[in-house]
């Protein structure tokens, strides 16, 4: 669930919390997808780059922009006229690589891809990305970096907007703040108005600094 105890402001809800949205499907999405009774149908089949998925009997069902939730719906009532009272379960078995933007107080701005590892289905953190982007500059604020990112449509649409404060990471192992980045994601890191000393030591603690 997202926080909303701010006022959506141009379809952007903010929120403070690590609470991860539902997850949007898109090309190269992996999925698990069993058929309840009727084993043959069951596989593991790869979203396309035209957004579609190639199943049996159906052929082509467009997924991406789908939760996993949104999609079971949509394939039991396809399917209802194949197979009586189906149950279809669907897993994501592999996650696509993540194209990202960063921007902000870091040493390398742009747009970069974080891989997924089929070990363990692996989501890359904020943390990592801050370190593809050659760490973090002197001026940057470590408690106003946001995150924007697409909002399902089955939440509202639009786009929800996280404010994490990496101090918290840094100097309490606060994983909440370390959240698990979405394809799409824009992350900006903020440029600090006055140096603070919570600051500096946090950041001459961590690896952020090359």
């Amino acid at each position: 669930e997202l926080k909303k105890d701010i006022e959506p402001l141009n379809n952007i809800i903010t929120r403070t919390e690590d609470k991860d949205t539902e997850y949007i499907l898109g090309e190269g999405d992996k999925l698990k997808i069993i058929f309840f009774g009727l084993e043959l149908f069951d596989s593991v089949y790869k979203i396309n780059l035209e957004g579609n998925l190639i199943l049996p009997e159906l052929g082509e069902v467009y997924a991406k922009g789908k939760t996993v939730k949104e999609l079971k719906s949509l394939l039991l009532k396809k399917y209802e006229e194949y197979i009586i009272s189906p149950e279809i379960f669907v897993f994501i078995v592999k996650y696509r690589d993540l194209n990202l933007s960063l921007r902000g107080e870091v040493n390398q701005t742009g747009l970069f891809t974080l891989s997924t590892k089929e070990t363990n289905n692996y989501m890359p953190r904020l943390f990592d990305l801050l370190k593809k982007g050659k760490g973090i500059t002197k001026n940057a604020d470590l408690q106003n970096i946001v995150v924007i990112r697409d909002n399902p449509l089955i939440n509202g649409g639009g786009k929800i907007k996280a404010e994490i404060n990496l101090i918290n990471f840094l100097n309490k192992g606060d994983q909440t703040q370390n959240i698990k980045l979405r394809d799409g994601d824009d992350v900006i890191v903020g440029k600090a108005k006055n140096t603070i000393i919570e600051q500096l030591v946090a950041f001459n603690k961590s690896n952020l600094s090359p």
